[in-house]
């Protein structure tokens, strides 16, 4: 038994080329980011009105309601992977970057073209209602404080 064990252990490093022994283990437990990274390139991309880690935020909230499984996270890298579902293990990988000043630009990558198509439409679409509401929010906010302006004259 312990035989196998160590032919096992050194043909995972053997067979697993320039990989990493972290990659390689991901790899083997359904994790790995790495084709994620790869698609990149492809990527379904959006800039949005929000600041980095407010955009952060709104993205996991959306992630949530949309029932998204994140299976890993790099706030550090602003990288998120996700499965489209619990039951749909389809991966896609959601890429942070600030752009200028309190923008940020989202990326969606995916190796199946129909998941990153329809899962950056309904992404994007909630942070453009969001901004939207936002934007009411101001207008509205400006209204008042224009009738309270008025007032006081």
């Amino acid at each position: 038994m312990k035989r196998f064990a160590l032919v096992m252990f050194f043909g995972v490093f053997i067979f697993s080329g320039c990989a990493s022994p972290k990659e390689v283990w991901r790899g083997f437990a359904g994790t790995s980011t790495k084709v994620l990274e790869e698609g990149r390139p492809k990527a379904v991309a959006k800039e949005f009105a929000y600041d980095h880690p407010v955009c952060y935020k709104k993205v996991m909230s959306i992630l949530e309601d949309m029932k998204a499984y994140v299976y890993a996270k790099d706030k550090n890298r602003s990288f998120i992977a996700v499965y489209v579902t619990s039951t749909d293990t389809t991966p896609v990988g959601l890429f942070l970057t600030s752009a200028s000043s309190g923008r940020t630009k989202i990326e969606v990558s995916s190796p199946s073209t129909f998941a990153r198509e329809s899962f950056s439409a309904k992404l994007f679409g909630a942070l453009d209602k969001s901004l939207k509401a936002k934007k009411v929010d101001v207008e509205l906010k400006r209204v008042e404080e224009g009738s309270a302006d008025t007032l006081k004259k």
